[in-house]
């Protein structure tokens, strides 16, 4: 009887144990879901921009502006854009073959899209330094970047903006979020005017429901801008997101079912045993009621 009770104790320990990680698995799963819906609607809001602009000309920028409020645009970001090729850091000129990393060398042989703000966008984050507004030479990084380039707060870098020479000090280093459909740079002058350099203007806004002809009267009455709509692309990323998210639905659901085929099976295997401790706990004098309680709790 020792035995056959020591033998069950084991077998019942293997269920439970059995039972708690087939827990385990569906809780991770519902929190895997959840988290995923979570951080979606958190970096793509619903009001996220679906239209990207760029090759606005300084000159046309207030009609243009006027042109998104009529169409009842009021959320939108607008940040000047100068494309300036990286040449040295720390005063000392830089080729592609400095770097070792493939990334480093790309973003060295192009040219960046460079920024300047007096205002911090609201969508980053100063991760070090301090950004520091109307700072003639300092210059606002992005973290991902200084790391590929081997970059930290107080490096020097100078840039050729078409033929000029522009040089200014890291002061901050900042966390862009990518993923936040919103505009976005590398590298930004935290000031509010770079006279005598030649820029452009990029905008990012949610085009107005219900107005079918919007895109192409903009393009029609401002021939020189780019007109990028990323709707579909959103669109893609929605339907991709939900086909992961039904995914783990059915993996949930599946690993129920699973659970309860394997406890089905542990219970019909062991009851050739349980009907033999019974049969000793009967003879040894236990009632019927103490068999239903077992039988019960078991």
């Amino acid at each position: 009887h020792v035995v056959t009770r020591s033998k069950g104790t084991d077998t019942s320990v293997i269920q439970a144990v059995a039972l708690g990680l087939g827990m385990t698995a569906l809780l991770l799963l519902t929190l895997a879901r959840d988290d995923l819906l979570a951080s979606w609607k958190r970096s793509v809001p619903a009001d996220a921009p679906n239209r990207f602009v760029i090759n606005i000309q300084p000159e046309q920028g207030e009609a243009f502006r006027q042109r998104l409020a009529a169409a009842g645009i009021a959320r939108y970001d607008w940040y000047p854009m100068i494309r300036g090729r990286l040449v040295a850091i720390n005063g000392k000129t830089i080729t592609p073959e400095d770097f070792g990393a493939e990334r480093g060398r790309r973003l060295v042989e192009r040219e960046f899209n460079l920024s300047h703000s007096a205002t911090l966008p609201g969508h980053d984050k100063v991760v070090g330094g301090r950004w520091t507004a109307g700072e003639a030479d300092g210059l606002s990084v992005e973290e991902g970047l200084a790391q590929t380039l081997g970059l930290k707060l107080g490096d020097t870098l100078r840039f050729d903006i078409a033929g000029a020479a522009r040089e200014a000090r890291i002061t901050s280093l900042r966390k862009v979020d990518w993923g936040s459909m919103r505009v976005n740079f590398f590298v930004i002058f935290p000031i509010d005017e770079m006279p005598g350099l030649p820029s452009t203007v990029i905008t990012a806004f949610r085009a107005p429901p219900g107005q079918p002809g919007f895109d192409n009267a903009l393009l029609r009455d401002y021939p020189n801008i780019t007109n990028v709509d990323v709707s579909a692309q959103i669109d893609q990323v929605q339907r991709v997101l939900g086909q992961v998210i039904r995914a783990v639905e059915f993996l949930f659901g599946f690993t129920l079912a699973a659970g309860l085929v394997v406890l089905f099976a542990a219970v019909t295997a062991t009851r050739e045993a349980r009907a033999k401790e019974f049969a000793v706990m009967r003879a040894l004098g236990a009632g019927k009621a103490l068999l239903s309680r077992v039988q019960r709790v078991e």
